[in-house]
């Protein structure tokens, strides 16, 4: 991983001072759109979402489905991050065979370029515990920093985590659920990252309350780990009845539209810049990446 990062850092460094330009010129990018996915088929204002899609807006009129590929009948997407315009990367609930021979299990992240599947993070080899599934998932496209959460408690290498912990590629809690007064049987099952702050965007499998704020499994939380507050980001309900009866259980965001072109072009341009220097691929001791 420090390969990756040496061959990563000029790129970074540069896109930390386009985020920081779009941040101040544009207070707009304060405003997230949230990408989602359902856990039971949902209507949209007649846009039926599948548990197998991605939904580009939880809350706006007739929304776009993200370009996950010919997923077969009967996927059901996990969790989801995109790194680029053509780089999805997500999680399966269940075991299952993708166009082109490839086998995609719960505990695996597999990458959907626009052409063909693959793995681009096999659970197995790095030790992921068979009948764990990763239901939460993001990846940071300016560090390249990923996140992941499990659906069952699980121990990697003397690490503990629960199903309500998130922790980064270096077995670090970014999200310590007993900390943070998360009670015991309620499982994070979707997790994003908000550019340039150290808040995480959070949705549970379950309704509850958390530092006053009373939420549903189908509503997105802010964490504001510094002042250890809770925010209610999202009513999806509110927005639109039908998911009342859905969980979120996958999301992602996106800047609101006028930071979002600035954005998109320059990480783009730096996608590029990257790929140009070396071809990434994961590396992993007790660490792991997921990135190309």
């Amino acid at each position: 991983m420090s390969t990756h990062r040496t061959l990563l850092g000029r790129a970074a460094g540069t896109l930390g001072v386009l985020v920081w330009m779009v941040v101040s010129a544009h207070p707009g990018f304060a405003q997230l759109a949230v990408i989602g996915s359902p856990d039971i088929h949902v209507d949209q204002s007649g846009t039926v979402v599948a548990p197998g899609d991605v939904v580009e807006d939880i809350e706006v009129l007739m929304p776009a489905l993200v370009d996950l590929g010919p997923l077969p009948d009967g996927a059901e997407v996990n969790s989801y991050t995109p790194l680029s315009t053509t780089e999805q990367y997500f999680t399966l609930a269940h075991t299952i065979e993708l166009p082109g021979g490839v086998t995609a299990r719960p505990r695996d992240v597999v990458l959907w370029d626009g052409v063909s599947y693959s793995i681009a993070l096999d659970g197995g080899v790095f030790g992921f515990p068979d009948g764990a599934a990763i239901d939460a998932l993001a990846i940071d496209p300016f560090t390249l920093t990923s996140w992941l959460s499990f659906d069952i408690t699980v121990d990697l290498s003397g690490y503990i985590f629960r199903d309500a912990d998130v922790f980064d590629e270096s077995f670090n809690k970014v999200f310590d659920s007993t900390a943070a007064g998360v009670p015991m049987g309620m499982d994070v099952d979707a997790v994003g990252m908000i550019p340039t702050t150290n808040d995480v965007l959070l949705s549970f499998d379950v309704g509850g309350s958390l530092g006053g704020v009373t939420f549903a499994d189908e509503d997105v939380l802010r964490y504001d780990p510094d002042g250890d507050t809770w925010t209610l980001v999202v009513d999806t309900s509110a927005s639109q009845p039908n998911w009342a009866a859905a969980d979120l259980d996958a999301i992602s965001v996106v800047p609101e539209p006028e930071g979002a072109v600035m954005l998109a072009a320059g990480l783009a341009a730096l996608v590029l810049f990257a790929r140009r220097r070396a071809q990434l691929r994961m590396t992993c001791s007790t660490r792991f990446v997921v990135g190309t």
